[in-house]
């Protein structure tokens, strides 16, 4: 009888910590559902020129946070942009915590997409991507 209950004891502290902690869960996930993607963010209807309105995701995938944009009037694929961070993070805009949001940085008149993320090490970084007419895509603001 003393075993089962040393084998419950153990069973109960490995479930427990499996289900409080982020990382031992995300692990698990992404070796029993490889490419496995969680939309974290979406902002609808972004005009960003006068014939190109797009749909923003902000997406976890296996291999990182990624921004993809999509055309929202054909419903292609426009973009897709590596934010290369592994964990999803917040701004306080407002007074509202959001991990995907609009502003204009630059004060030129055109919204810049806002994306906050941690790296693997906890450090803080704000993505800020603006839209290239140039090149049509969107590219890291140059600070």
């Amino acid at each position: 009888m003393k075993p089962l209950y040393i084998f419950s004891a153990i069973l109960f502290t490995i479930s427990l910590s499996i289900g409080l902690s982020e990382r031992v869960r995300d692990n698990i996930r992404s070796a029993l559902l490889p490419n496995q993607s969680k939309v974290l963010s979406v902002i609808r209807t972004v005009q960003i020129k006068d014939d190109l309105i797009v749909d923003i995701y902000k997406i976890k995938e296996q291999s990182g946070i990624i921004v993809k944009f999509i055309n929202a009037t054909t419903g292609e694929h426009f973009q897709t942009f590596s934010l290369q961070d592994s964990w999803d993070g917040y701004y306080l805009v407002n007074g509202r915590n959001t991990n995907l949001f609009l502003n204009d940085v630059d004060n030129d008149q055109s919204l810049e997409i806002l994306a906050p993320t941690f790296t693997q090490n906890l450090e803080a970084r704000l993505h800020v991507l603006k839209y290239d007419s140039a090149s049509n895509n969107f590219l890291p603001f140059p600070f």
